[in-house]
């Protein structure tokens, strides 16, 4: 009996002094190589509910080859500072602290290592786990050192430092990890939360409390899932509790031969604190923007905001064009440089002008939310500007006796054009986009021409430079005494010996290329304007020609 009571009192002991881990995972960090050895720099997370006992100073991990037996080389990380409190989201009474040890470890390159931490006891508020106040808590992490036909060192995805609250009865997205330092895709998957023992690096599967299980971590009226897009967690707890779920984040990358490879593995427990406390507020829209033509908009908010695939139809987040038509919608979203910077998929391929999106506009079902279930709930407006106008047309080695015409491109949505010259006069303007030009008003030398073209009340300026000479010697020009222009059938010229004549349309596309002393038939050439150039043994001369059957 008196064997008994004094078990029993050690056992009570051991419980009063248990470190209550709540969570925990590992990072690591490339920091150099050494011939045939690489370093790294080791991460070890740790958060504990503050009614148990302090953490050490130090602590201890191990590590052995992925393909060893035996036990584990030790390795001891030191704290980093004091730990830090943990900071309480969603209204949640959960009080923790956050602690961190780090360490470096020498390893061979082209291997596989596996690191392990594990310690006992975890607390007895996790609701999910079968008499969590005896269970141990392992971490694990696999480095792969390097691979020289993929890269040849490897970070590790690194996580948020917090215990995530969130209230119960609805889902709730929460950022599950950061995008891979390395820009290698990340796979997930739910395993079952660990025991076991860190210096022979042998993991056990706990078990979990009835009615729950892996498919099931939130209980059987509670829902888990991953979007694997979005590196988001999507969670609902039917009540309040204190629940853990253990996810594997496995990196890939592509090696020489376009097939992927592992480059590393982490586990990551996560605590969820369901609470009774209802978000209160909402976050907004801060800014916005979106290029001609494309089916993307950006959207910037105030706060994290959390998009997954569950959360988009029609009725979510509404688009409405120039015309305020809402006929284009969005098909999902997706964070580009974080959370709080997102793009919009949509239907639409946006045109010039004004256009909103309207956010949470079916208040039953809001379409992204953050931290607790916030909503984001708001309007933005941008504007879309058109395509910049450009001047097509000869600008080097014009002649001031020949009229030049010049067409301006994209101008579909420019609702009129102003046109200027310097050393040159405006002849003809033919609609918007096209205008003929006589260089050489003030004699040979430089010359401009300019365009200004109003969109929605918005000036677009274009200009390009050209050179003016020949004022004086058309004698000279192959061209001289050549016509007509416009052409219906046959352009004629006025020379003796035989010359090359080549037509091309302003987008430099040749139509024509043939011998000529007389005549050029162009009769088989589509409607339009062209440039036809006419060479001879010594010089080439070059005029705009419209051809009009």
């Amino acid at each position: 009996m008196r064997k008994f009571i004094l078990a029993l009192l050690v056992l009570a002991a051991t419980q009063l002094q248990a470190s209550h881990i709540l969570s925990g995972h590992f990072t690591y960090e490339y920091v150099s190589t050494s011939g045939n050895q690489k370093t790294y720099e080791v991460n070890l997370y740790l958060f504990r509910d503050i009614t148990g006992i302090n953490l050490p100073g130090t602590t201890t991990v191990y590590y052995k080859k992925s393909n060893q037996t035996g036990s584990g080389t030790m390795l001891t990380l030191t704290q980093q500072g004091n730990s830090t409190t943990g900071t309480n989201m969603c209204g949640s009474t959960l009080n923790y602290a956050m602690h961190h040890y780090q360490a470096t470890v020498t390893l061979d390159a082209g291997s596989a290592y596996d690191f392990a931490y594990s310690t006992c006891c975890r607390p007895a508020i996790i609701d999910n786990l079968s008499n969590a106040s005896s269970q141990t808590i392992y971490l694990t992490t696999k480095i792969v050192t390097s691979r020289a036909d993929v890269r040849s060192f490897n970070n590790s995805v690194d996580f948020d430092n917090v215990i995530f609250s969130a209230p119960a009865g609805k889902d709730i997205p929460l950022k599950l990890c950061n995008a891979d330092p390395d820009g290698d895709s990340l796979s997930f998957q739910v395993t079952s939360v660990r025991g076991g023992t860190a210096n022979t690096l042998t993991p056990t599967s706990l078990s979990y409390a009835m009615g729950y299980g892996n498919s099931a971590p939130f209980g059987t009226n509670g829902s888990f899932s991953i979007d694997t897009a979005n590196r988001v967690m999507i969670a609902r707890s039917a009540i309040q509790q204190n629940a853990t779920v253990n996810i594997r984040v496995i990196e890939w990358a592509k090696d020489t031969t376009n097939t992927y490879k592992i480059m590393g593995v982490t586990e990551k427990e996560f605590l969820f604190n369901f609470t009774n406390n209802s978000p209160t507020g909402t976050i907004s829209a801060t800014a916005a923007s979106g290029n001609f033509g494309s089916d993307t908009v950006y959207v910037s908010t105030s706060e994290d905001v959390y998009p997954y695939f569950a959360n988009f139809d029609s009725t979510q987040i509404v688009l409405t064009d120039p015309n305020g038509d809402t006929t284009d919608y969005v098909l999902g979203a997706s964070a580009f440089t974080s959370f709080q910077d997102l793009y919009l998929q949509t239907t639409a391929f946006l045109t010039p002008g004004s256009w909103t999106v309207y956010f949470g506009v079916n208040q039953d079902s809001t379409s992204v939310v953050g931290a607790c279930g916030k909503p984001l709930i708001d309007s933005i407006s941008f504007f879309v500007v058109p395509p910049i106008i450009q001047i097509a047309g000869p600008t080097d080695s014009v002649y001031g006796s020949d009229p030049v015409t010049y067409t301006l491109q994209n101008t579909t949505y420019v609702d009129s054009v102003t046109w200027s010259t310097a050393n040159g006069t405006i002849q003809a303007a033919y609609s918007k986009d096209s205008v003929t030009v006589q260089w050489g008003t003030t004699g040979n030398g430089p010359a401009s021409l300019t365009a200004i073209g109003w969109t929605y009340g918005f000036p677009d300026t274009v200009s390009i430079s050209v050179s003016v000479h020949g004022i004086g010697i058309q004698e000279r020009s192959l061209l001289s005494g050549a016509y007509p222009n416009p052409v219906t059938d046959y352009f004629y010229l006025n020379s003796a010996e035989s010359l090359e004549v080549k037509l091309f349309d302003y987008l430099g596309r040749t139509y024509l290329s043939t011998q000529a002393t007389q005549r050029v038939d162009l009769s088989q050439i589509p409607n339009g304007k062209y440039i036809l150039t006419v060479s001879s043994s010594t010089q080439t001369d070059r005029i705009p020609l419209v051809i009009s059957h």
